[in-house]
C-alpha cells in the first residue's frame, strides 16, 4: 500500500510539472507569452514543490524496487 501511494504521489508530481509547462510555454488559452515574472513566480509555487516531491519519491521507489530484487542489499539514503 505504501509503494502504491507513493507511486501515486510520484504520477502527480510529474502530471503537476507537466500542466505548469503546457500553460506557461504552450497556452491554448491565450497567444500571448507568460512575462517572466509570472513564469518564475508559479515555477516557484508550483513546480518547484512537485520536483521536489518527485525526486524525493522517485529515490524511495528506485530504491524499493533495488531492494525487492537483492533482497541483501540495503539502501542507506531511504528516510524513515
Amino acid at each position: 500500500m505504501k509503494k502504491m501511494s507513493r507511486v501515486v504521489g510520484f504520477t502527480a508530481g510529474l502530471m503537476n510539472m507537466l500542466i505548469w509547462a503546457m500553460f506557461t510555454f504552450f497556452n491554448p488559452y491565450s497567444s500571448a507569452f507568460v512575462g517572466i515574472d509570472t513564469a518564475l513566480l508559479t515555477f516557484f509555487l508550483l513546480a518547484l514543490p512537485a520536483l521536489f516531491i518527485m525526486i524525493l519519491l522517485g529515490s524511495r521507489i528506485i530504491s524499493s524496487c533495488s531492494l525487492q530484487l537483492f533482497g541483501h542489499c540495503r539502501a542507506h539514503f531511504i528516510l524513515p
